[in-house]
């Protein structure tokens, strides 16, 4: 969900509560206070957060040797220049030149360049050039970013998403401007919140959100990671088998699959035979 960096809504951290623009809670109370910012205006509760800053773009689209975008607007951020329709391969200060630019079109252009940028990056990481390049992001990400979620669960993805594709939504906030005591905000439209409300109703309905959290959380407490980022699972997964734990997920796939024809299962070397 795109959600305009002026959107007028409840920050719950800034001076005991304060309608402000959002984009205020995190100078105010940091990431958590944006996700609580966000959780309250879209009633729903985040599990996950990454904190992307300018560093980290720059750095992230070095390290997988550039990524694919077709400029959406003509314009020159920072002595970077780029003609709408053409296609470049950005990285480093280039790619955040892109990705920041705003003064010559609109806040939305430039969400929908910063969203290009990392559906390009993601597109990279999930081709035959950029798969080997995941152990060096992953290490960077662990090293330098501020993260709230388990990155082997966005590693662990990753095949499904190399066979299938990126198959997610997008949705963007609607609303209209409005001065207020002199500062621009940008008001949501009531309708365009309830349907975005709806939608994450309908995925937590659909999916159990969360409910697979015993694994990721064992796998953090007793998982090793060996030389070359290799995930050692053997003690619970592998050559010795939790019964408890393969026992919850089983229940878990039995609820996910109900009423799924399954009759075929497909296993990544031994940790998936035990499920089998």
């Amino acid at each position: 969900v795109s959600i305009p960096r002026d959107s007028y809504t409840l920050i719950d951290c800034e001076k005991g509560g304060k309608v402000d623009k959002i984009t205020h809670a995190l100078a105010f109370g940091g990431p958590s206070c944006s996700v609580r910012a966000l959780e309250n205006m879209l009633n729903t509760k985040i599990q996950y957060s990454v904190l992307l800053r300018f560093e980290d773009l720059i750095n992230l689209t070095t390290i997988v040797d550039g990524v694919d975008i077709v400029s959406n607007h003509t314009f020159t951020q920072d002595n970077e220049s780029f003609v709408k329709g053409t296609a470049y391969t950005v990285q480093g200060p280039r790619a955040l030149a892109y990705a920041r630019h705003r003064k010559t079109d609109s806040d939305f252009k430039r969400g929908d360049r910063q969203k290009q940028v990392l559906g390009a990056l993601q597109s990279k990481l999930l081709s035959p050039a950029g798969f080997s390049k995941i152990p060096s992001v992953l290490g960077y990400v662990k090293a330098n970013m501020e993260v709230h979620f388990n990155p082997l669960r966005a590693v662990s993805m990753l095949p499904a998403a190399m066979v299938n594709g990126s198959n997610y939504k997008t949705f963007e906030l609607t609303g209209n401007g409005k001065m207020i005591k002199g500062i621009y905000y940008f008001i949501p439209e009531n309708d365009s919140l309830k349907d975005i409300k709806k939608e994450y109703e309908k995925i937590k309905q659909k999916t159990g959100s969360g409910s697979m959290n015993f694994l990721e959380e064992r796998i953090v407490k007793d998982g090793v990671v060996k030389e070359g980022n290799i995930l050692k699972v053997d003690s619970f997964l592998n050559h010795q088998m939790d019964i408890n734990l393969f026992d919850q997920m089983g229940e878990e796939f039995k609820r996910r699959f109900a009423d799924k024809p399954i009759n075929k299962i497909v296993t990544i070397e031994a940790s998936g035979i035990g499920i089998a």
